[in-house]
């Protein structure tokens, strides 16, 4: 088991991938999560839109403040972070039932916001893999976010960005992250992804729910990385076990 501090370190010392920049256009159902601290907002995720008036992301992102819909809003429809696109206050938050704080499996939740988006070339909704896709090892996959793109660099950058990603053997990520000094249990419910060959760039704590994308399908978002360095893929949570629930809490 891993404490939720833990947690915070797996996502900030994600493995790393090279990016390259990337517009809202290209992803447009990709939005930033942001959460109120006094007068400043700060994004802390990453999202991915459903409906109008709803966006997928990681459980882990809706912990502590995350949840509280007083301090909490989604900027769709900007490429830059913190900046321009519409603003929508968050309504309610939903965690999967069987997420807890002490595992990253079922890490799936899903916002509930007060009002709608407009959609536009620059906002609209993602299609979600159905029920029963499963992925074999060398797909290759697109990832988004605002994450660093730097090996060496602190801090994420301002710009959205993307990276081509492949998934890699199930078993061999099993094996790999059951060898940790505080293994972590990788399930059926995750998608594993790296870069053969390569060491790439870091995505941070403020990445968590970046999506994962197959053919302009959403097939994942980011749950968590090692911070042993980049011989560990990065694990996204998969959609098409969850693809029923989801659907059905962003009904209503």
């Amino acid at each position: 088991m891993v404490s939720l501090s833990f947690t915070l370190l797996l996502v900030a010392g994600c493995a790393a991938v090279f990016a390259s920049p990337a517009k809202i256009e290209d992803f447009p159902s990709i939005v930033q999560v942001e959460t109120g601290y006094g007068r400043v907002w700060l994004q802390t995720c990453v999202g991915t839109i459903l409906t109008s008036r709803h966006v997928l992301t990681a459980a882990h992102c809706l912990v502590g403040t995350a949840v509280t819909p007083r301090v909490s809003r989604v900027r769709a429809g900007a490429s830059e972070r913190g900046r321009d696109g519409q603003i929508v206050a968050v309504d309610s938050a939903i965690r999967h039932p069987d997420y807890t704080f002490k595992k990253f499996d079922s890490n799936v939740g899903i916002l509930r916001l007060y009002s709608y988006f407009t959609f536009s070339d620059k906002v609209a909704r993602a299609s979600i893999a159905a029920k029963g896709v499963v992925f074999p090892a060398n797909v290759a996959v697109t990832i988004a976010g605002w994450g660093r793109t730097a090996q060496d660099v602190i801090w994420a950058d301002r710009d959205l960005s993307s990276s081509r990603l492949y998934t890699t053997d199930h078993n061999a990520c099993v094996t790999r992250y059951g060898d940790l000094p505080i293994p972590i249990t990788i399930t059926s419910n995750m998608i594993c992804t790296a870069i053969p060959g390569t060491t790439g760039t870091h995505w941070g704590i403020r990445d968590g729910g970046s999506p994962v994308f197959y053919d302009n399908i959403l097939v994942g978002f980011l749950s968590f990385g090692s911070p042993y360095g980049s011989k560990f893929p990065l694990v996204a949570t998969a959609v098409s076990p969850f693809s029923d629930w989801i659907v059905k809490e962003a009904s209503y």
